[in-house]
């Protein structure tokens, strides 16, 4: 799934893209995404095709900036006091429709004596090297630090590697985001 998005040829995500899903508050979530991701760019801040395929972590580190910029464009749209599961659905629409492979509500699970136990869900995996769990409203880094350290902890168990590991939290003033990997 990775080698399929470092070869693909995607599309780059600009300044006049924030500016575009700015100016579209109070549509629904497809017109407010797909407005903006269907219009050729002119000046490139984040361009995927043109990764190394020899590390994943220059290419996780781009993919970061872009779910991290698809959400500073979600919450501009909608604003502040929607509910998770809203702005979830945007920023995955917006990276769905920008080619970029991405899983919602991926269950985690870990190995453990002839069977396996749930561990939790994941609320998005980006690009199989990116994951973040979504909070609204107030910000409590310790306690969903510690949840997103559980899943991190599954994903070794599990032998899959996780470059980018955050928390996103859509607050009142904007996007705020804390990183644990």
């Amino acid at each position: 799934m990775l080698s399929r998005l470092i070869h693909a040829h995607s599309r780059s995500i600009s300044s006049r893209h924030v500016t575009e899903m700015s100016s579209l508050q109070g549509e629904g979530v497809d017109q407010a995404v797909s407005g903006h991701v269907d219009k050729d760019t002119e000046q490139d801040t984040c361009q995927l095709s043109t990764l190394p395929t020899t590390s994943l972590l220059p290419h996780a580190e781009l993919v970061h900036e872009a779910v991290v910029q698809y959400s500073k464009c979600v919450h501009s749209s909608f604003g502040p006091n929607c509910s998770e599961s809203l702005y979830q659905r945007a920023v995955l629409r917006a990276l769905y429709l920008d080619n970029i492979p991405v899983m919602q509500e991926r269950d985690i699970f870990t190995d453990y004596g002839q069977g396996s136990l749930l561990v939790g869900r994941v609320d998005l995996e980006v690009a199989g090297c990116c994951l973040y769990e979504f909070k609204s409203g107030k910000i409590n880094i310790a306690d969903h630090s510690n949840q997103l350290k559980r899943y991190l902890r599954a994903y070794s168990n599990n032998n899959e590697t996780i470059r980018v590991a955050a928390l996103m939290y859509f607050t009142q003033t904007g996007i705020f985001v804390h990183r644990v990997r």
